[in-house]
């Protein structure tokens, strides 16, 4: 259900192999949305921050990366919308899909 919440591309669109690409979907009115974040094949960059868009600014988000789902963390809407979220993928081309929830 999240990929029918708003769009919010976090990177410039890109077909050149050495960047990442990134986007969003949120849904505010449940509180909860969805990133995805693609390594491509030639980036020799191994971590991304991606600053997260229309998030409340003084709610708590659990998020999960659906590949390590052990490892959720929490994080204000603040930090993610200012300090970004950020993402390391080792495998090139990589990808990471990552969930978030608004807490109490």
């Amino acid at each position: 259900p999240n990929f029918l919440g708003d769009f919010y591309p976090l990177t410039p669109y890109s077909k050149t192999e050495d960047v990442w690409m990134a986007w969003q979907y949120d849904r505010p009115e449940v509180g909860e949305g969805v990133v995805q974040v693609f390594r491509r094949a030639e980036s020799n960059v191994e971590t991304g921050k991606y600053t997260l868009r229309e998030l409340e600014q003084r709610g708590r988000y659990r998020v999960t990366n659906l590949d390590l789902p052990e490892a959720n963390l929490v994080y204000t809407g603040e930090q993610l919308m200012r300090e970004g979220l950020a993402v390391s993928l080792k495998s090139k081309p990589g990808a990471a899909v990552m969930t978030y929830r608004r807490v109490k």
